[in-house]
Formats: C-alpha cells, structure tokens, sequence
C-alpha cells in the first residue's frame, strides 16, 4: 500500500484511464493521495496540438473531464488546479478512509 502515487506527464497514455485509476486507488492507503500533473490537455492547447498527439493515442481531457475522471474512480477531494498562463494542470484526489 502507498500514501502517494504520482503521475507527471503519463496518464494520457494509459490504456485503460477509468481502470487504471480505480487500480491506483485500490492499491493506495486509505486517505492516501493521487496527483496527476500535465502540461498536455483540453483547452491549453488547440486543434493542429491534439492532432499531432493522436499518433500516440494520447487521450487529452479537460479541466472538468480530469475530474470527472478521479471522481468515477471513486476518489474523494477531487481537486483540480489549472494554471493556463504558466501551462499545466495539476489533478489530486483522495482515497476515501474505511
């Protein structure tokens, strides 16, 4: 069991996005944290961007959708920090203690 997994600048290429989080939360502690970090996603970038990531299958998500994300996961906390001017998103949730 871990009290932090990290991910920076890989979960757009997970194969299993839903999967993978719920497989992050089950082997996370209780009340331990995920944070997510990219400078790669929806609405930081424009269309000739996503294109070009489409080769490597990367699956670009917004704001909300990073949330929705953790939340159906079923992480708890959800929090969700966009910095467009410095370009990054940083994504955190929870798992909920027993």
């Amino acid at each position: 069991m871990f009290d932090l997994v990290t991910a920076v600048e890989t979960h757009y290429y997970w194969p299993d996005l839903p999967n993978d989080a719920r497989e992050i939360a089950r082997v996370l502690k209780p009340g331990g944290t995920l944070v997510v970090i990219a400078e790669a996603y929806k609405g930081r970038w424009g269309w000739l961007f996503q294109l070009a990531m489409l080769p490597m299958r990367a699956k670009l998500m917004s704001a909300d959708e990073h949330r929705a994300w953790l939340e159906t996961a079923g992480f708890t906390d959800v929090q969700v920090a966009e910095k467009r001017g410095r370009g990054w998103i940083c994504v955190t949730g929870r798992r909920a203690v027993a």
